[in-house]
């Protein structure tokens, strides 16, 4: 006996195709949607990496990386021990005045090129550029402990003055017949530093009294050296040689602050002796203000006494 299909079968299994057919053409669109999709995604991904690559250009990296790793939580402001150097260059108003605009650019190009290098060489931050001049710190947002900080930013300064005698010589190989120098200041002490600005902008960077300072020292500091405080100074004087270079007035200070230069060369690594370790006890105490500064003069000349080679840098 033959089996039959009813009509009625025959049209139910026909729209049931015409259903799978209406599905498969549905998937297909989704199908190419989801393509059309994936490669929007795949554009605008290499579209923000190359953004990332250029912001990064304008980012100090240890920021970039902390931002990527914590948000931006890890960058509230907080209360840090820092050496700040601010750098400036002498002369280079004039060269602006005679050279063509283009040789100008290529040449603080140049120089900040060298700055940045730097730095980033000696484990620094560099906070900005300031017309000609520049702002680094260390002790932020990492630190190698106070008295690394303020060895790594005097390397920093004797280096970047040898190598910024070097780009002067091939500066002068392009025409350049102008004096230009280099000076820079620095100074030691406890600043807020994280996200400071506006709701619209922010900005990495240090504020406080020791930061003033460095940049008084900065504009104080004689052609093509480096001014120090007496706190920066006694930190880093067992390892780089420093010269007592007298008393400045500073605005804001009531009392005279005790300066020194750097000296370019470096000698040997080696524990403090016990002339160093008088200096560097009796500049913290003087830094404290807490002592007249007559009382602070007459353990200095009872050291010198005691001491034969106390003072002498």
């Amino acid at each position: 006996m033959e089996n039959r299909v009813s009509s009625g079968d025959e049209d139910e299994v026909g729209e049931l195709k015409a259903q799978v057919g209406r599905l498969t053409r549905k998937i297909g669109r989704l199908q190419a949607g989801l393509d059309e999709l994936e490669g929007i995604a795949e554009d605008r991904t290499r579209e923000l990496y190359d953004v990332n690559n250029k912001l990064a250009r304008f980012i100090p990296p240890q920021i970039s990386q902390m931002l990527e790793q914590n948000g931006t939580q890890v960058l509230e402001a907080e209360r840090r021990y820092l050496t700040v150097v601010f750098g400036d260059l002498q002369g280079f108003t004039d060269v602006a005045e005679v050279m063509e605009s283009e040789q100008v650019t290529s040449m603080i190009n140049d120089y900040f090129d060298v700055v940045l290098e730097e730095v980033a060489g000696a484990s620094g931050l560099l906070d900005k550029f300031i017309g000609d001049g520049f702002m680094a710190f260390w002790g932020a947002p990492e630190t190698a402990g106070r008295q690394e900080d303020a060895k790594s930013a005097a390397r920093f300064a004797l280096s970047l003055q040898k190598h910024f005698g070097e780009l002067v010589v091939g500066w002068r190989k392009q025409g350049l017949d102008h004096e230009v120098n280099l000076r820079l200041g620095m100074h030691s002490g406890y600043c807020s530093v994280g996200n400071f600005g506006s709701s619209q902008r922010l900005q990495y960077t240090a504020m406080g009294n020791p930061v003033n300072l460095a940049a008084r020292l900065e504009s104080a500091a004689e052609t093509g050296t480096v001014l120090t405080s007496r706190v920066t100074a006694t930190m880093i004087s067992g390892w780089i040689p420093v010269q007592e270079a007298g008393k400045i007035r500073v605005k804001g200070i009531k009392h005279a602050v005790s300066t020194f230069t750097l000296k370019p060369e470096q000698r040997q690594e080696s524990a403090l002796a016990d002339d160093d370790q008088v200096t560097q006890f009796l500049g913290r105490l003087e830094e404290t203000q807490q002592l007249d500064p007559g009382i602070i003069a007459k353990l200095h000349e009872l050291a010198r006494k005691e001491l034969p080679n106390h003072g002498q840098g």
